[in-house]
């Protein structure tokens, strides 16, 4: 009989104050605080019959204290070499100087291939727990602060759990109950409770509860079970309690406030913790590859947008291209034909200019002048006086502008050559444009 629950870890001890000895945490009230979280660790009850279950006395309530003593006891409890068995514990009660710790030992025959059978299904158990212990985790809801005999029966299984004054203080694989007689079974409960009584003293029970989950045993209903406890006999059925994994499940989450029973080697911890690192770090890996994916992707659509937006405006561009050069083309030609009519730029006009600019009566000579209406006015020549004079004054004029000259001087002259521009030209940007 095997149960497995995924549990989350318990909280830790300075989330609440322990509880009052012997008195279990409400199973509801902690659910409740926990139900979102549930589904984190694997916790694995083994079957009673494969375990020893031990309670002892010890005088120290010290943690490390405990610990060695519980050593030092299994070692005279193990049927196996101390290095093939593997040991567990967990406090029961406590006073101000004794502790009451229940010892729980399995042999490595019994847990090593369950780890094997687990992890070939890719689960590795958080904690392994004992049946017996989740059932009475959940009887106890039911027998609190009472002295009884308990009865466990589920098909080929049974255990008892003697109770004292609400603390369980052995435990007992009693085996498969069906075609078992009557006296055979007081005799194993006489054995039950004598081994108890070596062990701690005599031990005083009100009666015996019996919880069934299917058929009752015969040997649960003869007269000879109620005659041997003066009638103090009840039967309850077994479905009415909670599943075995309900019980398993507050036990994990109550290791946060005491030593809960554990019987998983350190290096399944170990285990656990590379595997959930290797997790985290896979998750993290994958959650940067996406990341990257998604910035690439994102990268590259934004990048062939911006292509496809260049495109577009190149288009535009060239569409727009020709009707701009009609239109400057237009532009010019109105310009040059308003010349016609304009007689500021005509040539008398350009030779007024050119005359006024002179460096004295007879000091320019003009032998060679181009007149365009649509670019300016280029001539050439020979100054007898000072030809950067002329230039500088013919440069001041509001009709044309001094674009470039060339000079040659002589024994006594310089010959020159001027391109003019109209200043309309750089009024309106088109200067150098053609028709």
């Amino acid at each position: 009989m095997e149960s497995f629950v995924e549990i989350s870890p318990a909280p830790p001890a300075s989330e609440a104050s322990a509880p009052p000895e012997n008195v279990p945490l409400d199973s509801d009230a902690l659910l409740a605080k926990h139900h979102k979280a549930l589904n984190s660790e694997l916790h694995v009850a083994v079957p009673a019959e494969s375990t020893l279950l031990h309670v002892a006395d010890f005088p120290s309530t010290d943690p490390e204290e405990l610990e060695g003593m519980v050593e030092l006891r299994a070692e005279d409890l193990t049927p196996f070499p101390m290095d093939r068995t593997y040991v567990g514990w967990e406090l029961l009660s406590s006073t101000e100087t004794e502790s009451k710790v229940l010892i729980a030992l399995a042999g490595h025959g019994v847990i090593d291939p369950l780890h094997e059978t687990l992890r070939a299904h890719h689960l590795l158990p958080h904690r392994l727990d004992v049946d017996v212990l989740a059932w009475w985790r959940l009887l106890a809801e039911h027998n609190r602060e009472v002295s009884r005999l308990l009865m466990i029966v589920e098909g080929p299984h049974s255990h008892l759990i003697v109770v004292d004054h609400g603390t369980p203080v052995a435990f007992a694989s009693l085996g498969d109950l069906r075609g078992c007689p009557a006296e055979v079974l007081l005799e194993d409960l006489e054995i039950a409770l004598a081994g108890v009584e070596a062990d701690r003293g005599s031990v005083q029970v009100d009666g015996l509860s019996i919880w069934v989950r299917s058929e009752t045993p015969e040997a649960l209903e003869t007269e000879k079970i109620m005659a041997a406890y003066d009638g103090h006999v009840t039967q309850n059925d077994l479905r009415e309690l909670p599943e075995l994994s309900r019980g398993l499940v507050l036990r994990g989450l109550e290791g946060g406030k005491r030593k809960v029973l554990d019987l998983a080697p350190p290096a399944w911890k170990e285990e656990e913790a590379m595997r959930a690192t290797r997790k985290r770090v896979l998750g993290w890996s994958a959650a940067l590859a996406a990341l990257w994916l998604v910035g690439a992707i994102g990268l590259a659509v934004y990048v062939k947008i911006q292509e496809n937006q260049l495109q577009t405006l190149r288009r535009n561009l060239a569409a727009q291209q020709q009707p701009v050069e009609t239109v400057r083309d237009l532009s010019l030609q109105v310009r040059s034909l308003s010349q016609f009519t304009d007689r500021s730029a005509s040539a008398l006009e350009v030779l007024r200019v050119m005359a006024e600019a002179a460096p004295g009566t007879g000091g320019v000579v003009i032998r060679d002048m181009h007149y365009r209406k649509d670019q300016g006015v280029t001539f050439s020549g020979e100054a007898r006086g000072d030809f950067f004079q002329f230039q500088e004054t013919l440069s001041a004029s509001e009709i044309l502008r001094v674009e470039d000259f060339d000079t040659k001087q002589e024994r006594d002259f310089t010959e020159f050559r001027v391109v003019t521009r109209w200043i309309w030209q750089d009024e309106d940007g088109t200067a150098g444009a053609r028709p």
